[in-house]
């Protein structure tokens, strides 16, 4: 029989099944693990969280997930399981088991509705599975984007080069000739990466976090790196890239206005993706490129740029959302829309 229950994440041998279980899917991340939470938390994103796990007869973790409630600006209960689920074995069984449960966690809670992404690549038994249940919104548009491009870290540096585009290894040469160099920054940097991110920002046209969100990352994230590129006393660019028992990733990015021609952001890649490589990581994920079928995909502006280091353009499993209370959910959408035009 199955079995649904929140693991006790003070529990150490609890934490430490629970652990095992994320390291052993080979496409789990930095999303599922404790210290996700506790981010989360601490950020101010999520008022309250747990994980849930539905485990079989011997105890044995099936299936896994993060559940963090927030709140939107209409002072509206909403839930995210960020990257959906992780799952050894999914089946009908399992997923029902999880929804009735966060549907009376929803009821509890006075939640909306249950937003779902994924990083679990495509497949279709399984989005066929889930869209025979009702009070399922499909196609929304969430944090992790539904596309990405992964690189194979079993590869060695020189068959990572060689898969490049060519003008993605010309640029990291370039960077290397002209002299850039790579360092690691601290949370007392915040403010210089915070600075460059409101130049993307106002560049790119993207909204940002609050600086004490990226703070906060830093802070509550051991796996965390803050990198910067510099040429001479200039620094050009950085990001905040997190890295798990399996993945390195490309969480946030930001580059100054000057300079740009010295292809400071290519370098700054290859050193966080030579990092993930000396961590063992299985894969790096850039986190995110413009669906092929979208022209106006708000990341085309920077798919080029990360299509350039090669890979496996992966698609995951469609982002959701479970609708707790169909009359209110309707409205909310309804008012949401409308603020757009005000």
């Amino acid at each position: 029989m199955l079995r649904w229950r929140i693991l006790d994440t003070d529990n150490n041998e609890e934490l430490n099944k629970y652990v095992n279980f994320v390291d052993g899917i080979s496409h789990s991340g930095v999303w599922f693990y404790p210290n996700w939470l506790s981010f989360q938390k601490a950020s101010g994103r999520a008022r309250d969280g747990f994980i849930f796990a539905v485990e079989d007869e011997k105890n044995d973790i099936l299936a896994t997930g993060m559940y963090l409630i927030q709140r939107s600006s209409f002072k509206i209960n909403y839930a995210y399981i960020p990257a959906g689920l992780l799952f050894k074995e999914f089946n009908r069984e399992i997923y029902e088991l999880i929804l009735t449960n966060v549907a009376t966690i929803a009821k509890e809670e006075k939640v909306l509705y249950t937003q779902l992404d994924s990083i679990t690549p495509f497949n279709k038994s399984d989005r066929d599975l889930l869209g025979g249940f009702k009070r399922h919104i499909f196609k929304q548009k969430l944090p992790i984007p539904t596309w990405t491009n992964v690189l194979n870290l079993k590869l060695s540096e020189e068959e990572l080069l060689s898969q490049m585009k060519p003008k993605g290894r010309y640029n990291i040469r370039l960077a290397q000739k002209k002299g850039i160099e790579i360092y690691k920054g601290t949370e007392n940097d915040i403010d210089l990466f915070y600075q460059m991110a409101l130049d993307t920002a106002s560049r790119d046209k993207f909204r940002l976090n609050p600086k004490e969100y990226y703070l906060s990352m830093l802070k509550n994230l051991s796996n965390s790196v803050l990198l910067f590129a510099k040429h001479e006393s200039d620094v050009l660019c950085g990001g905040i890239f997190t890295y798990t028992k399996n993945q390195g990733l490309y969480y946030y990015g930001a580059s100054a206005n000057i300079k740009r021609n010295l292809m400071a952001p290519y370098l700054l890649q290859w050193e966080a993706i030579k990092i993930a490589k000396e961590k063992n990581c299985l894969f790096y994920d850039f986190l995110g490129i413009a669906d092929p079928d979208d022209k106006k995909d708000q990341l085309i502006s920077v798919t080029d740029f990360k299509l350039k280091f090669g890979g496996e353009v992966v698609r995951f499993q469609e982002p959701y959302h479970i609708i707790h209370n169909v009359k209110k959910y309707y409205i909310y959408r309804f008012l949401k829309n409308l603020k757009r035009f005000f």
